[in-house]
């Protein structure tokens, strides 16, 4: 099963459907879920630095690529950087990238978030670059300062929380918008609990979970969903269905006058 993609402004192409492989530790279980997540059609694996897992993804793709038939070049990898006072020149950057190429057992990223590479892309190290939680005052700060516009803005996006106008801006830029959070998080599973989502998915046949990555996929906003299990892997990736445009209102409703934040608010950084 395969999913849609999107055209980078890069020129580069991303699955709209991808892997959270945060949280996913140790070699065991690394295997085990990029075996079934690449069984299962999945193309995208997003990771960070700070996930401390890339050394554990990059054996996991030296073994299995070759045993599902795939290259390097078939799978997409983000990797992401938070900023830090700690990285203050060229070299400290290079040295972070060099860490995760080397982690990853790659010659090159697919994508880095942070807007302090754009020399590595000249170089070929990074083939696009994103950010994460720029809100359109960011963004456009960004665009004074950077020749590079990032290719992706990753922001936390749900029926609970979103901003249409950020979605807007974003698309007439050439932007990717992608979700994390799309179902809420380990600890917190009021997104999939809710009972108007519950509602709709049962209409459709559907879990809780697929409702919402498809809500998402709807208006045209990438998801990186984690999943460990094969069923939930399996679940995730399966979105060839459709919700009605009532449907789509309803869910819109949920947010109510004000988002309701799962993770950090990007309202805090002037």
């Amino acid at each position: 099963m395969m999913c849609e993609v999107f055209t980078l402004n890069t020129g580069h192409k991303i699955p709209m459907i991808g892997l959270g492989t945060y949280l996913i530790q140790g070699t065991d279980q690394t295997l085990k879920v990029i075996d079934e997540a690449l069984k299962a059609g999945y193309r995208l694996f997003d990771t960070a630095h700070m996930y401390n897992n890339e050394r554990y993804l990059g054996n996991a793709f030296k073994t299995l690529l070759p045993k599902h038939n795939l290259r390097r070049e078939d799978i997409f990898i983000t990797t992401k950087f938070v900023p830090s006072t700690s990285y203050k020149n060229e070299e400290d950057y290079l040295a972070l990238v060099q860490e995760s190429l080397t982690n990853l057992q790659t010659s090159y990223l697919d994508m880095i978030a942070w807007k302090a590479l754009s020399k590595f892309k000249e170089q070929g190290l990074i083939r696009s670059i994103g950010v994460s939680n720029f809100l359109i005052r960011h963004l456009e700060e960004l665009k004074k300062e950077c020749e590079v516009v990032p290719a992706l803005n990753q922001v936390e996006y749900h029926p609970k929380c979103y901003d249409f106008e950020l979605l807007q801006y974003c698309k007439d830029n050439g932007i990717l918008m992608q979700a994390y959070s799309s179902l809420g998080t380990s600890s917190n599973r009021s997104l999939r609990n809710d009972k108007t989502v519950v509602n709709i998915s049962k209409n459709y046949s559907k879990s809780a979970s697929q409702i919402l990555l498809k809500w998402a996929l709807k208006r045209n906003v990438g998801i990186i969903p984690k999943a460990s299990s094969k069923n939930h892997l399996e679940q995730n990736m399966d979105m060839n269905f459709d919700i009605f445009e009532d449907d789509m209102k309803i869910l819109d409703s949920m947010r109510g006058s004000y988002d309701e934040r799962l993770d950090w608010d990007p309202n805090s950084v002037i």
